[in-house]
């Protein structure tokens, strides 16, 4: 009895959101498994196993590698969203993004190059690694030869 009490306590909650609030600043890598709303700004790498809410007053420079994302606030730099990226009319985007569904309402700026696809995660990789996408697809032709 006492054992599952300790393995329920260990268990990562994707449920909780994260909150940096205005004023905040971070420079560096974040990761979260939960939730993420930001209202700071964040300089670096951000990585969330679940929706990363950017607010009007957020400002993010740097990559972003998410589930899903709701943007009022200003990116510049790469966004790698799994499933739904939407942008509100407030939302300033500046860079590159991968997504499998966009959403934007008039008013936002989207100055980016996107590409909208079933996998996003694995086309950015490919795209940062032309030579072994190059590989793959002479790997297909062999074998289809």
């Amino acid at each position: 009895m006492r054992r599952n009490k300790m393995a329920k306590t260990t268990e990562l909650d994707n449920s909780a959101i994260n909150i940096l609030d205005s004023g905040t600043v971070i420079r560096g890598d974040l990761e979260s498994i939960g939730r993420l709303r930001i209202d700071g700004k964040v300089i670096g790498t951000i990585n969330a196993k679940e929706k990363v809410i950017l607010g009007q007053s957020g400002y993010i420079e740097g990559e972003i590698n998410c589930k899903s994302a709701e943007i009022s606030g200003k990116i510049k730099g790469k966004l790698v969203v799994k499933e739904l990226l939407t942008m509100k009319s407030s939302a300033r985007l500046d860079g590159d993004v991968f997504t499998q569904k966009l959403a934007i309402e008039p008013g936002a700026v989207f100055n980016a190059a996107c590409k909208m696809t079933d996998d996003p995660v694995s086309n950015v990789k490919n795209r940062e690694n032309p030579d072994g996408q190059k590989q793959a697809q002479k790997q297909k032709q062999n074998q289809s030869a």
